[in-house]
């Protein structure tokens, strides 16, 4: 009884601030639709969405199949300034909108937020191209039906930044076939090979992994391992080989990180082929059919 005195006191509060309705189940959180369905839960922004398609006059023109625009660094160097606090808006929607339920497009945001201290009109055409995309995709919805097979995606795109050549990392853990978390960044050190772009981007999916890993046992009480799938057979070999050394005291502690990881039986690598790569996505532009078969993957109509 006095945990609900508790409760309905903070509710009371917040009801002074807020419209809150506490007679019926949740259909919407911060802009994130909530929909009910005969085996699970189905989360969307399409009504955010469509008002940034309104504030940004997207709503008559042409959609496109694809997030990104294949821009040259002198399509960037030619084009004119912009003002950086409306380029930043954009950013931050298109930001909350790839990280909660659309990592379809997490890579092409992530792109386009690199430059917003320096934009231009190409880089303010490139956010409209994701809004473009978001308009014919606008239905799209993460379905969350109770399957419990939880595993991990993780990839990574060698020196694909044409300005600073750094690496792009990329990861996505499913539940089922539900996306639960994701992410997309460009790496803070420069990659000399394939393979070590590919390791930091396994450091990054294995701290995840470890986290997501002791909430599951906290919540169920229940100890998992995660199998993480990567493409990269070199990355794999040494993260199993524990007489692997770094060439310097940076590359080593990375090493024996997962190595660690793996010996505590946390974490569990698997092989795959390039094309059955999840997290591929998330680290590069792909065509329009492979995204798609991404999307339909992971998110439902």
């Amino acid at each position: 009884m006095g945990e609900n005195k508790e409760i309905n006191k903070v509710v009371s509060k917040i009801k002074r601030k807020y419209k809150v309705s506490t007679d019926k189940s949740a259909n919407k959180i911060i802009g994130i639709n909530i929909v009910k369905t005969n085996k699970g839960y189905k989360i969307n922004q399409k009504d955010y969405i469509e008002k940034m398609l309104t504030n940004y006059n997207i709503n008559n023109t042409k959609i496109t199949r694809i997030p990104c625009i294949n821009a040259k660094l002198e399509d960037r160097e030619n084009s004119e300034k912009i003002n950086k606090t409306d380029y930043k808006r954009l950013i931050g929607s298109l930001l909350y909108v790839s990280t909660k339920t659309r990592p379809d497009i997490a890579f092409a945001v992530n792109q386009a937020a690199r430059f917003s201290e320096n934009p231009t009109r190409a880089d303010l055409n490139a956010g409209i191209q994701i809004l473009k995309y978001l308009k014919s995709t606008k239905d799209y919805s993460i379905h969350y039906n109770g399957k419990k097979i939880l595993r991990a995606y993780c990839d990574a795109d060698f020196a694909g930044d044409e300005v600073k050549r750094r690496s792009t990392s990329g990861y996505i853990f499913v539940l089922g076939n539900s996306p639960i978390s994701w992410k997309s960044i460009t790496q803070k050190n420069i990659a000399l090979s394939t393979t070590e772009a590919e390791y930091s981007s396994l450091i990054e999916c294995t701290k995840q992994a470890i986290w997501i890993r002791r909430l599951v046992n906290e919540i169920f009480n229940k100890n998992i391992r995660i199998n993480i799938r990567i493409d990269n057979k070199p990355c794999k070999d040494i993260a199993e080989n524990e007489n692997q050394k770094g060439r310097c005291k940076y590359m080593d502690i990375k090493y024996k990180y997962v190595q660690d990881e793996i010996m505590k039986n946390e974490i569990k690598l698997t092989l795959i082929g390039s094309n059955s790569m999840m997290a591929d996505p998330l680290t590069k532009s792909i065509s329009g059919p492979k995204l798609k078969y991404f999307s339909d993957f992971i998110m439902e109509m």
